[in-house]
C-alpha cells in the first residue's frame, strides 16, 4: 500500500507551462473586461459628488442673496463677499477643489448682479468642454459647457 502511494506522488508532476499560461490569459482579459467599467464608475462618482458640492455653495449664495441687508437679494459680487457666504456654511473657498483636483469657478453677471454660475471644469480640467459640470441660480447643477459673456470671475471681482 505505501509503495502505490509514492508511485502515485511520483507519476504527478504539477502544471505544464501551457495550463499556466491559459491561466493567465484568461485572468488578462477578465482584468481587460472589469477595470474599464471601474473607471467609468469612478468618474460617475466624481461627478456626482461635484454636482453635490455646487448645489451646496448654491444653497449657500441664495441664502446670503435673501439675508443681505441691502435688500436687494443681489449675489456675491466680491471676494469678501464670496467668501463668507460659503463660510457661513462652512466652506472654505480658498482652499476649495472640485473632486479632480482643480479649483471651482464662480461668475457673476456685470450688470445687477442677479445672476450667477458655479462651475467645475471636469475631468479634463479645461473650460468650455462638454464634461464641465456648473449651476447657475435658475437651474440645478448639469454637464456640459456654460457661457461666460457678460459675466465677471471671481479672480476679477474686487477683494473687498
Amino acid at each position: 500500500m505505501l509503495s502505490r502511494l509514492r508511485k502515485s506522488l511520483k507519476s504527478e508532476k504539477g502544471f505544464t507551462l501551457v495550463e499556466l499560461m491559459v491561466v493567465v490569459v484568461i485572468i488578462g482579459i477578465l482584468v481587460a473586461i472589469v477595470l474599464p467599467q471601474f473607471m467609468k464608475q469612478t468618474d460617475r462618482a466624481r461627478t456626482s459628488r461635484a454636482q453635490a458640492e455646487l448645489q451646496a455653495m448654491k444653497t449657500l449664495i441664495e441664502t446670503w442673496a435673501m439675508d443681505d441687508k441691502n435688500g436687494k437679494a443681489k449675489y456675491p459680487y466680491t471676494q469678501a463677499q464670496l467668501q463668507a457666504a460659503l463660510n457661513a456654511g462652512g466652506i472654505q473657498w480658498t482652499n476649495l477643489s472640485d473632486p479632480w483636483g482643480n479649483a471651482y469657478s464662480y461668475y457673476v453677471d456685470t450688470s445687477g448682479k442677479k445672476k450667477f454660475i458655479l462651475a467645475s471644469n471636469g475631468p479634463d480640467g479645461n473650460a468650455g468642454t462638454n464634461d464641465d459640470i456648473f449651476v447657475t441660480e435658475s437651474s440645478a447643477p448639469s454637464v456640459g459647457t456654460y457661457v461666460t459673456t457678460g459675466y465677471t470671475s471671481y479672480d476679477s471681482l474686487p477683494p473687498q
